[in-house]
């Protein structure tokens, strides 16, 4: 009996890891499917394919046999939620026709439900792992905890603010993991610097103003980061915390927040963060999205 060969060709590799995302994404729309929709379409086990493409992905080596490949099957390995990559510049996966013509009418079907849950995929993406939302009145719990306790609550306080105007933030997470989860989200764009290189109050206050919703964020690398929401105001101020290249007061944007364990209470910018970890800030803009 000839030799039984143990390593499995990459584009066999790339296909069976494929076919697991969409067992994956068939199932969790599945779990998420209401009663009536279960009793019209009925739902499919796919453990059994599961396991049998599991059996033969382990029982191989990872290395590729020596047919050629193509760069365009490296694209496919096999993601994971340690992967350092930004996942608003990952390529899209091809998803194979009958798949996509399900998912399409899904979609049409049922397209509240549809973005619902693209939204809460997106989210887990980028949080690499289970994004926990809550509702205002626990935000609103956990920050009058946090400041009766005499702990620094900024994320509270920010979060609830913005569970106000009804937008999610990760629940139970610290501020600098919540910066790493709002790098990657689809939520959340970057405010661009100037070409100095110093962060654009004027652009992110202007936005504040025009009705968007502003954060600015401190991600600190030796403690608590920090956060607060820009309230719109049209005027700006001036603080000994913030100087130009000159040592003149350059204009900051008005912001509402908690500094320590302070209330939540409506500053200038020059009240929560200093100059001296510009290089550490960054200003973000919430945009609703839609797939």
């Amino acid at each position: 009996m000839p030799n039984q060969n143990k390593t499995l060709h990459q584009l066999r590799q790339n296909m069976l890891q494929r076919r697991l995302q969409e067992i994956e994404y068939l199932e969790r729309q599945q779990a998420r499917q209401d009663d009536f929709t279960s009793r019209l379409y009925g739902k499919k086990d796919f453990s059994e394919e599961k396991e049998k493409i599991k059996a033969e992905l382990y029982s191989h080596s990872q290395q590729s046999n020596s047919l050629p490949t193509n760069e365009k099957s490296k694209e496919y390995s096999q993601p994971t939620h340690n992967d350092a990559t930004n996942a608003k510049t990952k390529p899209e996966k091809e998803i194979p026709d009958v798949i996509q013509k399900a998912i399409n009418d899904y979609k049409q079907a049922h397209p509240q439900q549809y973005q619902q849950e693209r939204l809460q995929i997106d989210r887990e993406n980028a949080a690499g792992g289970f994004f926990k939302t809550q509702t205002l009145e626990k935000w609103q719990q956990k920050d009058k905890e946090y400041q009766n306790d005499k702990q620094s609550h900024c994320n509270t306080a920010v979060g609830s603010l913005l569970k106000e105007k009804g937008i999610d933030w990760p629940a139970d997470k610290e501020m600098n993991d919540i910066i790493d989860y709002m790098e990657k989200s689809s939520e959340w764009e970057k405010i661009p610097r100037q070409e100095n290189g110093r962060l654009d109050h004027k652009a992110a206050n202007d936005l504040a103003a025009a009705g968007e919703t502003v954060v600015v964020t401190q991600k600190n690398p030796t403690g608590h980061g920090h956060s607060a929401l820009l309230t719109g105001n049209n005027k700006m101020f001036t603080s000994k915390n913030w100087l130009d290249e000159n040592g003149k007061e350059i204009p900051i944007p008005e912001v509402k927040g908690s500094v320590g364990s302070e209330k939540t209470k409506t500053q200038h910018l020059g009240w929560h963060l200093k100059q001296q970890v510009e290089d550490q800030m960054d200003y973000y803009r919430y945009k609703k999205v839609r797939f």
